[in-house]
C-alpha cells in the first residue's frame, strides 16, 4: 500500500491579482517485506515573479532502518519569457540554451558531454513562419547538419 501526501500554498495578493497555487512537496510511503519506503519530493518556486514552475527540485529516499538517504537535486533558471536559461540535472551537469533577442525562440543548447568536451546543438529557423529549417550538432571537430525538418 501506497499513501501520498501533496502539501501545496495559495498565494493570494488580492480580488484584482488572480491567485497562484505551489505544489510544495510530495511525500510517498509504501511498506514492502517490513521494511517503510519513504520518498519526498520538495520544490522551490520563484514566487516574486509568481511562476508555477519549479526553480529547484530536491528528492530524497529513505528506507527505514537505514541511516543513509539518497538525495537528488536540480535546478533551471528561467528569463523574463518564461523560456529555461539553465538546467542542472541530477549529475550535475549544467545545461544552457540560449533564445532570439528579437523572437524569443530557442537557438542553441549547449551541454558539456565529457570534461573536455561540449556538445552544442543549434536550430535555423526559416524567416517567415519561425519553424526549424535545420539542425546542426557539433562536438569539438565534428559537425552534424540534419536539414528540412518538420
Amino acid at each position: 500500500m501506497t499513501q501520498s501526501t501533496f502539501t501545496n500554498k495559495k498565494d493570494y495578493i488580492d480580488e484584482n491579482t488572480p491567485a497562484v497555487f505551489y505544489n510544495m512537496s510530495i511525500v510517498t510511503t509504501s511498506s514492502y517485506g517490513g521494511k517503510t519506503y519513504t520518498n519526498t519530493t520538495d520544490y522551490t518556486y520563484d514566487e516574486p515573479r509568481r511562476w508555477t514552475s519549479p526553480i529547484a527540485t530536491k528528492v530524497t529516499k529513505k528506507e527505514s532502518g537505514n541511516t543513509n538517504k539518497y538525495v537528488v537535486n536540480t535546478s533551471q533558471t528561467y528569463n523574463d519569457y518564461g523560456s529555461i536559461t539553465s538546467a542542472v540535472d541530477v549529475l550535475g551537469v549544467t545545461t544552457t540554451y540560449t533564445y532570439d533577442a528579437t523572437s524569443h525562440l530557442l537557438v542553441g543548447v549547449s551541454k558539456p558531454i565529457s570534461a573536455t568536451q561540449t556538445q552544442y546543438t543549434e536550430y535555423v529557423r526559416d524567416a517567415v513562419h519561425a519553424n526549424v529549417t535545420t539542425i546542426r550538432v557539433r562536438v569539438q571537430g565534428l559537425t552534424l547538419t540534419f536539414s528540412d525538418v518538420v
